[in-house]
């Protein structure tokens, strides 16, 4: 722009081919800047392309790595050894499964009054207490009704019932 004022002044003092050449200095150095501009975008789209490709190197190289790693671990533990141990916890769940089902109560009254007087022999010599100490009588509840022994109640009447007369009136007074 001071090249284009600095022509402006030089026609008005009659100086024409000093404006010239300054015109022509502007624009030998617009195409300049224009190309210099337009290799500086070449250098940029390349030095993305060269990112880019530095990052499709690394990923394929993690891909190898990665590929490698299971041939690898293949080689160590073939499917039939997999098989084995999937096998393994299968039957240790169902293991597990059949001690949680005789724990959470498949025992009778008996073995489990004898379950807990042995568990109560086991926490007094933990305690230090001689073993006559804990084994004490249990206590004997009395059996929970069942059908044959719940009580009998008494019958209800299925007559008429009579009312005395005093009630029968308080009661139509009040209905009224």
């Amino acid at each position: 722009m001071r090249l284009q004022e600095r022509a402006r002044v030089l026609v008005s003092q009659k100086q024409n081919a000093r404006a010239l050449t300054l015109l022509k200095l502007r624009s030998f150095k617009t195409k300049e800047a224009d190309q210099v501009e337009a290799k500086l975008f070449t250098v940029l789209n390349m030095i993305e392309t060269v990112e880019w490709e530095s990052q499709n190197i690394a990923v394929l190289k993690a891909l190898k790595e990665g590929t490698e790693a299971l041939n690898r671990m293949h080689e160590d533990m073939p499917l039939e050894a997999v098989e084995a141990i999937l096998d393994g916890s299968r039957e240790a769940l169902q293991l597990e499964s059949s001690i949680s089902g005789l724990l959470a109560g498949a025992f009778d009254a008996d073995e489990e009054e004898a379950l807990q007087a042995e568990y109560a022999a086991m926490m007094a010599a933990a305690h230090g207490e001689p073993a006559a100490a804990a084994a004490q009588p249990a206590v004997q509840l009395p059996a929970a009704p069942t059908s044959r022994t719940s009580p009998v109640l008494p019958i209800a009447p299925t007559g008429e019932v009579s009312v005395p007369m005093a009630e029968s009136t308080a009661k139509t007074a009040v209905a009224a």
